[in-house]
């Protein structure tokens, strides 16, 4: 049997908490087109089996949560709304892909919901396709060459200048210490720099 229960409001099923002493046809009043095919009453509540040869997933057609709340249940199978699909319409698109595939996010994020990543660390963009790299440029003590001027004599670096060796290097990260750097190049080389005493 395809039938469920379902829990009404209030005793008397029709949405309100006034008693009557006069017959009231008997609905649960989010759903009023439902057609009873049966009903029990106890103590405190009451309820009612809805015929459900419309359902999806174990809910009946008109219910808020079917399909996810991002479809229509028709002929006991969801029709998902656009950027949703599965049995359920549980899967959800992040602008180019589905959220369970790995390409989504450009695979440097995670989709949480409808065209929407939270990017990893370093990553950026709607899609996290951004991944920020650039020229270094360094300024500071320089006494151990730690900013990355080797042909700077001077102990200080000022204003901002390019690292020497970089200039045609793309860098995604960089790290500066005291008397030492690291930089991270787009290749995944580490390179560092400074006092290796």
């Amino acid at each position: 049997m395809n039938d469920k229960y379902y829990l009404t409001i209030y005793r008397l099923g029709d949405g309100t908490t006034t008693s009557s002493s006069t017959p009231k046809p008997y609905f649960y009043a989010k759903y009023p087109n439902r057609t009873a095919v049966g009903a029990g009453m106890g103590y405190s509540n009451t309820f009612v089996l809805y015929n459900a040869s419309n359902t999806c997933n174990g809910l009946l057609y008109d219910d808020v949560e079917v399909c996810n709340k991002h479809g229509s249940c028709v002929n006991s199978q969801c029709v998902c709304e656009n950027g949703y699909s599965g049995v359920n319409c549980e899967i959800f698109t992040c602008l180019y892909y589905e959220s369970t595939e790995p390409d989504a996010c450009s695979r440097h994020g995670t989709c949480t919901k409808l065209d929407f990543c939270i990017c990893y660390p370093g990553y950026s963009g709607t899609n996290c396709e951004i991944k920020p790299y650039g020229f270094v440029y360094g300024a500071g003590l320089n006494n151990y060459y730690q900013t990355g001027r080797a042909l700077d004599t001077t102990s200080q670096v000022y204003p901002y200048r390019p690292l020497d060796w970089y200039t045609f290097q793309r860098i995604n990260m960089v790290s500066a210490g005291n008397t030492h750097s690291l930089t991270l190049t787009h290749s995944g080389v580490v390179h560092c720099f400074g006092d290796n005493t």
